[in-house]
Protein backbone atom coordinates (compact mmCIF):
# COMPACT_ATOMS: atom_id res chain seq x y z
CA UNK A 1 0.00 0.00 0.00
CA UNK A 2 2.67 2.36 0.50
CA UNK A 3 4.32 2.37 -3.38
CA UNK A 4 0.20 2.91 -3.88
CA UNK A 5 1.04 6.12 -1.80
CA UNK A 6 4.57 6.80 -2.94
CA UNK A 7 3.12 7.27 -6.58
CA UNK A 8 0.63 9.76 -5.52
CA UNK A 9 3.39 11.55 -3.90
CA UNK A 10 5.60 11.36 -7.06
CA UNK A 11 2.55 12.31 -8.87
CA UNK A 12 1.34 15.51 -7.03
CA UNK A 13 4.96 16.86 -7.14
CA UNK A 14 4.67 16.18 -10.59
CA UNK A 15 1.84 18.59 -10.76
CA UNK A 16 3.06 21.02 -8.25
CA UNK A 17 5.76 21.32 -10.54
CA UNK A 18 4.34 21.74 -13.91
CA UNK A 19 2.12 24.33 -11.87
CA UNK A 20 5.54 25.79 -11.16
CA UNK A 21 7.02 25.89 -14.45
CA UNK A 22 3.55 27.06 -16.36
CA UNK A 23 3.77 30.36 -13.56
CA UNK A 24 7.52 31.31 -14.21
CA UNK A 25 6.68 30.96 -18.32
CA UNK A 26 3.45 33.41 -18.05
CA UNK A 27 3.44 36.63 -20.00
CA UNK A 28 3.64 40.43 -18.80
CA UNK A 29 0.41 41.70 -18.88
CA UNK A 30 1.57 45.34 -17.33
CA UNK A 31 3.73 47.85 -18.84
CA UNK A 32 5.12 50.25 -17.57
CA UNK A 33 4.82 53.98 -19.38
CA UNK A 34 7.12 57.29 -18.69
CA UNK A 35 6.27 60.11 -16.40
CA UNK A 36 7.01 63.82 -17.82
CA UNK A 37 6.47 67.04 -15.43
CA UNK A 38 6.62 71.02 -15.47
CA UNK A 39 9.98 72.40 -16.44
CA UNK A 40 12.42 73.74 -14.51
CA UNK A 41 13.83 77.06 -14.88
CA UNK A 42 17.39 76.12 -13.64
CA UNK A 43 18.02 79.98 -12.01
CA UNK A 44 16.74 80.81 -8.70
CA UNK A 45 15.22 84.51 -7.81
CA UNK A 46 14.66 85.63 -11.79
CA UNK A 47 11.72 87.76 -12.39
CA UNK A 48 9.61 85.89 -14.74
CA UNK A 49 6.58 84.74 -14.61
CA UNK A 50 4.79 81.58 -15.89
CA UNK A 51 1.12 83.64 -17.19
CA UNK A 52 -0.26 80.36 -19.22
CA UNK A 53 0.03 76.79 -19.97
CA UNK A 54 -1.25 74.80 -21.99
CA UNK A 55 -0.89 70.72 -22.01
CA UNK A 56 -2.08 68.14 -25.13
CA UNK A 57 -2.05 64.56 -24.45
CA UNK A 58 -1.72 63.46 -28.34
CA UNK A 59 -3.36 59.64 -28.56
CA UNK A 60 -5.03 58.90 -32.02
CA UNK A 61 -4.76 55.48 -31.80
CA UNK A 62 -3.40 52.71 -29.20
CA UNK A 63 -0.39 50.87 -30.07
CA UNK A 64 2.15 48.28 -28.77
CA UNK A 65 5.05 50.08 -29.14
CA UNK A 66 7.31 47.60 -27.09
CA UNK A 67 6.58 44.81 -29.84
CA UNK A 68 8.94 45.76 -32.54
CA UNK A 69 11.25 48.68 -33.82
CA UNK A 70 8.90 49.39 -36.59
CA UNK A 71 5.69 49.50 -34.11
CA UNK A 72 7.74 52.15 -32.23
CA UNK A 73 9.07 54.19 -35.28
CA UNK A 74 5.44 54.35 -36.46
CA UNK A 75 4.04 55.18 -33.03
CA UNK A 76 1.90 58.25 -32.97
CA UNK A 77 1.68 59.63 -29.46
CA UNK A 78 3.58 62.51 -28.19
CA UNK A 79 2.94 65.37 -24.95
CA UNK A 80 3.42 68.54 -26.16
CA UNK A 81 3.71 71.41 -23.37
CA UNK A 82 3.36 74.87 -24.00
CA UNK A 83 4.35 77.91 -21.53
CA UNK A 84 3.73 81.90 -22.10
CA UNK A 85 6.49 83.52 -19.73
CA UNK A 86 6.41 86.99 -18.83
CA UNK A 87 9.79 88.81 -17.96
CA UNK A 88 8.05 91.28 -15.62
CA UNK A 89 11.92 92.72 -14.74
CA UNK A 90 14.27 95.59 -15.52
CA UNK A 91 16.58 93.73 -17.22
CA UNK A 92 16.80 91.19 -19.98
CA UNK A 93 17.04 87.37 -19.70
CA UNK A 94 19.00 84.19 -20.85
CA UNK A 95 17.46 81.33 -19.30
CA UNK A 96 18.16 77.77 -19.23
CA UNK A 97 15.66 75.38 -18.28
CA UNK A 98 15.54 71.83 -18.20
CA UNK A 99 12.41 69.52 -18.93
CA UNK A 100 11.94 66.23 -17.31
CA UNK A 101 11.27 63.23 -19.55
CA UNK A 102 11.15 60.85 -16.60
CA UNK A 103 12.15 57.23 -16.86
CA UNK A 104 12.26 55.21 -20.38
CA UNK A 105 10.06 52.04 -20.08
CA UNK A 106 11.70 49.10 -19.44
CA UNK A 107 10.19 47.42 -22.60
CA UNK A 108 11.74 49.92 -24.78
CA UNK A 109 15.44 49.73 -25.98
CA UNK A 110 16.65 53.62 -25.32
CA UNK A 111 18.59 53.59 -28.29
CA UNK A 112 15.65 52.99 -30.72
CA UNK A 113 13.97 56.10 -29.39
CA UNK A 114 14.56 59.20 -31.69
CA UNK A 115 15.15 62.07 -29.43
CA UNK A 116 15.68 64.46 -32.40
CA UNK A 117 12.08 64.28 -33.83
CA UNK A 118 10.80 66.21 -30.60
CA UNK A 119 11.11 69.77 -31.13
CA UNK A 120 11.51 72.61 -28.86
CA UNK A 121 10.29 76.03 -29.96
CA UNK A 122 10.59 79.64 -29.18
CA UNK A 123 7.70 81.57 -30.53
CA UNK A 124 6.86 79.25 -32.76
CA UNK A 125 10.76 79.07 -34.08
CA UNK A 126 12.84 75.62 -33.43
CA UNK A 127 15.54 76.18 -30.95
CA UNK A 128 18.39 73.89 -30.19
CA UNK A 129 18.27 71.33 -27.09
CA UNK A 130 20.28 68.96 -25.47
CA UNK A 131 19.64 65.58 -24.01
CA UNK A 132 20.44 65.08 -20.62
CA UNK A 133 21.07 62.30 -18.44
CA UNK A 134 21.09 61.33 -14.59
CA UNK A 135 20.64 59.05 -11.71
CA UNK A 136 17.59 59.05 -9.44
CA UNK A 137 16.37 55.86 -7.74
CA UNK A 138 12.94 57.28 -8.11
CA UNK A 139 11.80 59.07 -11.24
CA UNK A 140 8.74 59.08 -10.56
CA UNK A 141 8.60 60.98 -7.09
CA UNK A 142 9.93 64.69 -7.80
CA UNK A 143 11.96 66.95 -5.75
CA UNK A 144 13.17 69.88 -7.72
CA UNK A 145 17.01 70.44 -5.56
CA UNK A 146 17.62 66.79 -5.15
CA UNK A 147 16.92 66.12 -9.19
CA UNK A 148 18.80 69.15 -9.98
CA UNK A 149 22.04 68.38 -7.98
CA UNK A 150 22.35 65.19 -10.51
CA UNK A 151 22.85 67.18 -13.45
CA UNK A 152 26.58 68.13 -12.98
CA UNK A 153 28.14 70.82 -15.10
CA UNK A 154 31.34 69.20 -14.22
CA UNK A 155 32.53 65.90 -13.32
CA UNK A 156 31.21 64.41 -10.00
CA UNK A 157 33.61 63.10 -7.39
CA UNK A 158 33.02 60.77 -4.45
CA UNK A 159 35.07 62.45 -1.59
CA UNK A 160 34.64 59.52 1.03
CA UNK A 161 36.16 56.53 -1.18
CA UNK A 162 38.40 59.34 -3.09
CA UNK A 163 36.52 58.54 -6.39
CA UNK A 164 37.21 60.66 -9.74
CA UNK A 165 37.50 60.74 -13.50
CA UNK A 166 41.61 59.83 -12.77
CA UNK A 167 41.07 56.86 -10.35
CA UNK A 168 42.83 53.81 -11.09
CA UNK A 169 40.65 50.92 -12.31
CA UNK A 170 41.86 47.08 -12.62
CA UNK A 171 40.54 44.58 -14.41
CA UNK A 172 41.38 41.14 -13.66
CA UNK A 173 40.89 38.59 -16.19
CA UNK A 174 41.08 34.84 -15.33
CA UNK A 175 40.66 31.42 -17.10
CA UNK A 176 39.08 28.55 -14.61
CA UNK A 177 39.94 25.21 -14.87
CA UNK A 178 37.77 22.96 -12.96
CA UNK A 179 35.24 20.16 -12.80
CA UNK A 180 31.69 21.33 -14.30
CA UNK A 181 30.20 19.55 -10.85
CA UNK A 182 33.03 22.22 -9.50
CA UNK A 183 32.43 25.91 -7.97
CA UNK A 184 35.41 28.72 -7.87
CA UNK A 185 35.71 31.31 -4.88
CA UNK A 186 38.72 33.59 -4.57
CA UNK A 187 39.20 35.70 -1.72
CA UNK A 188 41.11 38.68 -1.01
CA UNK A 189 41.10 41.16 2.26
CA UNK A 190 40.86 44.92 1.26
CA UNK A 191 39.78 47.68 3.94
CA UNK A 192 38.45 50.71 1.11
CA UNK A 193 38.43 48.87 -2.43
CA UNK A 194 35.26 48.12 -4.44
CA UNK A 195 34.83 45.38 -6.72
CA UNK A 196 32.30 45.05 -9.50
CA UNK A 197 31.67 41.78 -11.58
CA UNK A 198 28.94 40.40 -13.97
CA UNK A 199 29.92 37.30 -12.98
CA UNK A 200 29.50 36.06 -9.47
CA UNK A 201 27.21 33.85 -8.17
CA UNK A 202 27.79 34.77 -4.51
CA UNK A 203 29.67 37.16 -2.35
CA UNK A 204 30.30 37.32 1.29
CA UNK A 205 32.45 39.62 4.00
CA UNK A 206 33.88 39.37 7.02
CA UNK A 207 35.21 42.51 8.42
CA UNK A 208 38.47 42.88 5.78
CA UNK A 209 37.82 39.35 4.64
CA UNK A 210 35.71 39.17 1.53
CA UNK A 211 35.01 35.47 -0.58
CA UNK A 212 33.65 36.12 -4.30
CA UNK A 213 32.02 32.94 -5.90
CA UNK A 214 31.66 32.69 -9.74
CA UNK A 215 28.78 31.57 -11.49
CA UNK A 216 29.71 27.37 -12.24
CA UNK A 217 29.02 27.52 -15.86
CA UNK A 218 31.44 30.11 -16.56
CA UNK A 219 34.96 29.78 -17.05
CA UNK A 220 36.08 32.82 -18.33
CA UNK A 221 35.64 35.33 -15.77
CA UNK A 222 36.31 39.25 -14.56
CA UNK A 223 36.38 41.20 -11.35
CA UNK A 224 37.02 44.60 -12.08
CA UNK A 225 38.77 46.81 -8.97
CA UNK A 226 38.65 50.64 -8.09
CA UNK A 227 41.10 51.64 -5.60
CA UNK A 228 44.92 51.63 -5.25
CA UNK A 229 45.39 49.18 -2.93
CA UNK A 230 47.71 46.18 -3.49
CA UNK A 231 45.66 42.95 -3.06
CA UNK A 232 46.55 38.67 -2.84
CA UNK A 233 44.07 36.71 -4.61
CA UNK A 234 43.86 33.42 -3.23
CA UNK A 235 41.92 30.88 -4.98
CA UNK A 236 39.61 27.94 -3.51
CA UNK A 237 37.81 25.32 -5.76
CA UNK A 238 34.99 23.40 -3.66
CA UNK A 239 32.49 20.39 -5.04
CA UNK A 240 29.63 19.34 -3.07
CA UNK A 241 31.06 21.77 0.13
CA UNK A 242 34.26 19.50 -0.13
CA UNK A 243 37.36 21.23 -1.65
CA UNK A 244 38.72 19.59 -5.59
CA UNK A 245 41.65 20.44 -7.70
CA UNK A 246 41.05 23.47 -9.74
CA UNK A 247 43.13 25.95 -11.54
CA UNK A 248 42.88 29.55 -12.04
CA UNK A 249 45.12 31.30 -14.53
CA UNK A 250 45.62 34.90 -14.92
CA UNK A 251 45.16 35.79 -18.46
CA UNK A 252 45.35 39.82 -18.77
CA UNK A 253 44.95 42.45 -16.11
CA UNK A 254 44.09 45.72 -17.89
CA UNK A 255 45.18 48.86 -15.96
CA UNK A 256 42.58 52.43 -16.83
CA UNK A 257 40.96 55.46 -14.69
CA UNK A 258 37.42 55.41 -13.57
CA UNK A 259 36.04 57.70 -16.09
CA UNK A 260 37.51 54.94 -19.19
CA UNK A 261 36.01 52.38 -17.49
CA UNK A 262 32.65 53.96 -17.06
CA UNK A 263 32.34 54.98 -20.61
CA UNK A 264 32.92 51.33 -21.00
CA UNK A 265 29.61 50.46 -20.12
CA UNK A 266 27.08 53.25 -21.21
CA UNK A 267 23.68 52.02 -22.52
CA UNK A 268 23.34 54.44 -25.03
CA UNK A 269 25.50 56.59 -27.34
CA UNK A 270 23.02 59.68 -26.83
CA UNK A 271 24.30 59.97 -23.47
CA UNK A 272 27.07 62.67 -23.49
CA UNK A 273 29.99 61.42 -21.44
CA UNK A 274 30.02 63.77 -18.90
CA UNK A 275 26.39 62.67 -17.28
CA UNK A 276 27.23 59.02 -18.10
CA UNK A 277 29.87 59.53 -15.53
CA UNK A 278 28.10 61.33 -13.35
CA UNK A 279 25.38 58.48 -13.87
CA UNK A 280 27.52 55.43 -12.97
CA UNK A 281 29.09 57.54 -10.02
CA UNK A 282 25.76 58.07 -8.38
CA UNK A 283 25.16 54.42 -9.05
CA UNK A 284 28.59 53.49 -7.16
CA UNK A 285 28.06 55.86 -4.40
CA UNK A 286 24.21 54.71 -3.68
CA UNK A 287 25.58 50.87 -3.70
CA UNK A 288 27.82 51.89 -0.72
CA UNK A 289 28.17 52.77 2.46
CA UNK A 290 27.75 56.36 2.99
CA UNK A 291 29.10 56.79 6.02
CA UNK A 292 32.28 54.50 6.85
CA UNK A 293 35.05 54.02 3.81
CA UNK A 294 35.41 49.93 3.56
CA UNK A 295 35.20 47.25 0.80
CA UNK A 296 32.26 46.78 -1.37
CA UNK A 297 30.85 44.50 -3.74
CA UNK A 298 28.85 46.29 -6.73
CA UNK A 299 26.98 44.50 -9.38
CA UNK A 300 27.02 45.57 -12.50
CA UNK A 301 23.29 45.61 -13.24
CA UNK A 302 21.97 46.95 -16.53
CA UNK A 303 18.48 46.74 -15.38
CA UNK A 304 19.44 48.81 -12.31
CA UNK A 305 21.24 51.55 -14.32
CA UNK A 306 18.06 51.91 -16.58
CA UNK A 307 15.50 51.93 -14.39
CA UNK A 308 17.05 54.23 -12.13
CA UNK A 309 17.57 57.06 -15.50
CA UNK A 310 15.89 60.42 -15.74
CA UNK A 311 15.88 62.01 -18.81
CA UNK A 312 15.89 65.72 -19.92
CA UNK A 313 15.67 68.22 -22.55
CA UNK A 314 17.88 70.91 -21.38
CA UNK A 315 17.57 74.47 -23.53
CA UNK A 316 18.73 78.28 -23.62
CA UNK A 317 15.79 80.80 -24.19
CA UNK A 318 15.74 84.82 -24.47
CA UNK A 319 12.97 87.15 -22.79
CA UNK A 320 13.56 90.87 -23.30
CA UNK A 321 11.71 92.97 -20.55
CA UNK A 322 8.68 93.34 -20.14
CA UNK A 323 8.14 91.07 -22.97
CA UNK A 324 6.12 87.77 -23.44
CA UNK A 325 7.36 84.60 -24.86
CA UNK A 326 5.48 81.34 -26.02
CA UNK A 327 7.70 78.28 -25.46
CA UNK A 328 6.53 74.70 -26.54
CA UNK A 329 8.34 71.25 -26.17
CA UNK A 330 7.22 68.08 -27.37
CA UNK A 331 7.84 64.97 -25.36
CA UNK A 332 7.75 60.98 -25.95
CA UNK A 333 4.48 59.96 -24.19
CA UNK A 334 4.32 56.04 -22.93
CA UNK A 335 1.03 55.17 -21.19
CA UNK A 336 1.42 52.37 -18.89
CA UNK A 337 -0.24 49.37 -20.53
CA UNK A 338 -2.47 47.25 -18.31
CA UNK A 339 -3.57 44.33 -19.79
CA UNK A 340 -5.48 42.97 -16.72
CA UNK A 341 -8.60 44.62 -17.89
CA UNK A 342 -10.43 43.90 -21.16
CA UNK A 343 -10.19 46.24 -23.28
CA UNK A 344 -6.97 47.26 -22.59
CA UNK A 345 -6.29 49.91 -20.50
CA UNK A 346 -3.78 52.70 -21.34
CA UNK A 347 -2.96 54.77 -18.27
CA UNK A 348 -1.24 58.68 -18.40
CA UNK A 349 0.65 60.25 -15.41
CA UNK A 350 2.35 64.11 -15.43
CA UNK A 351 4.14 65.62 -12.86
CA UNK A 352 2.46 68.93 -12.04
CA UNK A 353 4.50 69.46 -8.61
CA UNK A 354 7.74 71.08 -10.15
CA UNK A 355 5.27 74.04 -11.02
CA UNK A 356 4.22 74.76 -7.57
CA UNK A 357 7.08 77.14 -7.67
CA UNK A 358 5.30 78.78 -9.85
CA UNK A 359 3.19 81.58 -7.94
CA UNK A 360 1.11 84.08 -10.54
CA UNK A 361 0.52 81.01 -13.24
CA UNK A 362 -3.24 82.33 -14.58
CA UNK A 363 -4.59 79.48 -16.03
CA UNK A 364 -4.03 75.84 -17.04
CA UNK A 365 -5.58 74.15 -20.01
CA UNK A 366 -5.33 70.34 -20.73
CA UNK A 367 -6.29 68.71 -23.98
CA UNK A 368 -6.90 64.81 -24.68
CA UNK A 369 -7.04 64.68 -28.30
CA UNK A 370 -8.14 61.10 -28.86
CA UNK A 371 -11.02 59.09 -30.29
CA UNK A 372 -11.19 57.40 -27.00
CA UNK A 373 -12.93 56.91 -23.82
CA UNK A 374 -11.65 58.27 -20.75
CA UNK A 375 -11.92 56.00 -17.39
CA UNK A 376 -12.16 57.15 -13.98
CA UNK A 377 -12.04 61.02 -14.44
CA UNK A 378 -10.51 62.92 -11.17
CA UNK A 379 -10.34 66.42 -12.82
CA UNK A 380 -13.75 67.43 -14.16
CA UNK A 381 -12.49 67.27 -17.98
CA UNK A 382 -15.19 67.82 -20.55
CA UNK A 383 -16.15 65.91 -23.70
CA UNK A 384 -15.70 67.80 -26.90
CA UNK A 385 -14.68 67.24 -30.63
CA UNK A 386 -11.35 66.16 -30.54
CA UNK A 387 -11.55 64.30 -27.03
CA UNK A 388 -11.81 66.18 -23.79
CA UNK A 389 -10.41 69.08 -22.53
CA UNK A 390 -10.49 70.90 -19.01
CA UNK A 391 -9.54 74.67 -17.91
CA UNK A 392 -8.49 75.79 -14.88
CA UNK A 393 -7.25 79.06 -12.65
CA UNK A 394 -4.22 77.75 -11.51
CA UNK A 395 -3.01 74.32 -10.72
CA UNK A 396 -4.98 71.69 -9.04
CA UNK A 397 -3.92 69.38 -6.34
CA UNK A 398 -1.54 66.16 -6.77
CA UNK A 399 0.05 65.34 -10.04
CA UNK A 400 -2.22 64.60 -12.95
CA UNK A 401 -2.83 61.09 -14.27
CA UNK A 402 -5.81 60.03 -16.66
CA UNK A 403 -7.12 56.20 -17.96
CA UNK A 404 -8.43 55.50 -21.83
CA UNK A 405 -9.76 52.76 -23.16
CA UNK A 406 -11.97 51.62 -26.31
CA UNK A 407 -14.85 51.12 -23.98
CA UNK A 408 -16.27 51.98 -20.96
CA UNK A 409 -17.29 48.44 -20.11
CA UNK A 410 -14.15 47.01 -18.72
CA UNK A 411 -13.63 43.79 -17.14
CA UNK A 412 -11.07 42.12 -15.03
CA UNK A 413 -9.11 39.12 -17.11
CA UNK A 414 -8.16 35.90 -14.88
CA UNK A 415 -4.62 35.28 -16.52
CA UNK A 416 -4.42 32.35 -14.28
CA UNK A 417 -2.53 33.85 -11.31
CA UNK A 418 -5.57 32.73 -9.05
CA UNK A 419 -6.01 29.53 -10.21
CA UNK A 420 -2.16 28.77 -10.74
CA UNK A 421 -1.67 29.86 -7.09
CA UNK A 422 -4.98 28.15 -5.76
CA UNK A 423 -3.03 25.23 -7.20
CA UNK A 424 0.03 25.15 -5.20
CA UNK A 425 -2.01 25.52 -1.76
CA UNK A 426 -4.49 22.31 -2.92
CA UNK A 427 -1.18 20.89 -4.03
CA UNK A 428 0.67 21.21 -1.15
CA UNK A 429 -2.14 20.40 1.48
CA UNK A 430 -2.81 17.16 -0.74
CA UNK A 431 0.93 16.14 -0.22
CA UNK A 432 1.01 16.88 3.48
CA UNK A 433 -2.25 14.92 3.62
CA UNK A 434 -0.64 12.19 1.54
CA UNK A 435 2.36 11.91 3.67
CA UNK A 436 0.48 11.81 7.19
CA UNK A 437 -1.55 9.11 5.76
CA UNK A 438 1.51 7.21 4.54
CA UNK A 439 3.52 7.44 7.54
CA UNK A 440 0.04 6.39 9.48
CA UNK A 441 -0.43 3.31 7.10
CA UNK A 442 3.34 2.14 7.97
CA UNK A 443 3.52 3.10 11.56
CA UNK A 444 0.37 0.44 11.70
CA UNK A 445 1.59 -2.03 9.85
CA UNK A 446 4.87 -2.05 11.99
CA UNK A 447 2.57 -2.60 14.87
CA UNK A 448 0.82 -5.45 13.41
CA UNK A 449 4.34 -6.42 12.39
CA UNK A 450 5.07 -7.23 15.73
CA UNK A 451 2.02 -8.37 17.61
Amino acid sequence: MHKRFAKIIVALFILFTSSVSLSANAALYVYEGNESGEVIIDTDDVEVLVQKEKLTFEVPEFSDYFKDLASLEEYPSKLSVEYAFYNSGDEDLNLRLMFPLGNIPDSLNVKDLDFDSYNVSLDGEKIAKSLRFSYDREPNVFEREQDLSHLGDDYFENELYDLNKDTKVRIYSFELTLDDEADAYIMTSSKGSLFLSNDLSSFSKDQDRLEFGFARDLKDVQLAVIGDEDLDFNWTFKKLDEKTDGKAALKELKEMDLEEFALSLKIDPNINDRDWFNYFLSYIGRSVDAYEKSAAYIELNTYEYESCAMWWFEYEIAIKKGETVVNTIEAPLFPRINQEYEPTLYEYSYLLSPAKVWQDLESLEIKINTPYYLIEDDFGFKKDSDGYSLELDGLPEGELGFKLAESTELAKVDHGYHKTFETYLFTIFFIIIAIIALAFVLVYKKIRKHK
